[in-house]
C-alpha cells in the first residue's frame, strides 16, 4: 500500500454504503447470513429467504497502473478484452486480493465481498452491466460476505450519481461486443435492458 494512502477498513465501506443509500433515501433490506463464497450459494441463500433479482457479480480488473470495478449480474460473464477502449490498453488481468483490499477498503477473504459501489473512491472508475436493470431488484454484499443488501435495480443510478463516483454503464451488442455510455446519458438513451448475450 502506497505510504500516502490512508488505509479504510471493511466497516467504514458498510458504514458508507448506508449513509449513503440513507441520504439518498433509497429502500433497502438487509441479510445477515453464514460467509459465503460461492455465486450459487449466494443466490440459494437469498432465494431461500424470497429475495428474486440480478445478484451482483464485481469484478476488479487492473489495466496498466489503474484499477477498475466491473459489475455485471451472476449469470453474465466477462471477458477483459472487451474493456480494452475504454481502459486504453490491451494490457488487462484481473486484480489480486491484495490489490482489491488495497483499492476498495473491503477484506477479500473470500470471493464476492467486493460491493458494486464504492462512495468516496474517485479513483476506481466504474463499469455496470446495463443487463442489472433488466430485473427488479439489486442485490449485493456489503463489504462482506455475510451481510446482503437488496435494493430497486433502478435505484442504482440515484446511488452512482449522489455518490460521485466516476460510472460508465455498457450493453451489449449482437456482434459479442460492448457499447458503453457515462453515466450521466442513461436516462436520456431509454434503452430496453438486454440479458446476457
Amino acid at each position: 500500500m502506497s505510504a500516502n494512502r490512508q488505509r479504510i477498513l471493511p466497516v467504514e465501506v458498510c458504514r458508507r454504503i448506508i449513509a449513503l443509500m440513507n441520504d439518498v433515501k433509497v429502500e433497502y433490506d438487509l441479510l445477515g447470513h453464514p460467509p459465503i463464497s460461492e455465486s450459487q450459494a449466494t443466490i440459494a441463500c437469498r432465494k431461500e429467504c424470497g429475495w428474486t433479482g440480478a445478484h451482483c457479480r464485481p469484478i476488479m480488473l487492473k489495466a496498466k497502473d489503474r484499477y477498475h470495478l466491473v459489475v455485471t449480474t451472476c449469470d453474465c460473464s466477462i471477458n477483459g478484452r472487451h474493456f480494452k477502449k475504454p481502459f486504453g490498453t490491451k494490457n488487462i488481468r484481473f486484480a489480486r486480493s491484495e490489490e482489491i483490499e488495497e483499492h476498495s477498503g473491503c477484506a477479500i477473504g473470500s470471493k464476492g465481498s467486493l460491493p458494486p459501489f464504492l462512495p468516496g473512491n474517485r479513483m476506481v472508475p466504474h463499469y455496470f452491466d446495463l443487463a442489472i436493470l433488466a430485473s427488479e431488484n439489486f442485490m449485493f454484499f456489503l463489504a462482506a460476505n455475510t451481510i446482503s443488501v437488496r435494493i430497486k435495480s433502478n435505484d442504482l443510478y440515484k446511488l452512482l450519481t449522489a455518490s460521485g463516483t466516476k460510472a460508465f454503464w455498457f450493453s451489449r451488442n449482437t456482434e459479442e461486443r460492448l457499447d458503453f455510455f457515462h453515466h450521466e446519458e442513461l436516462p436520456r438513451l431509454r434503452l430496453s435492458p438486454p440479458s446476457c448475450v
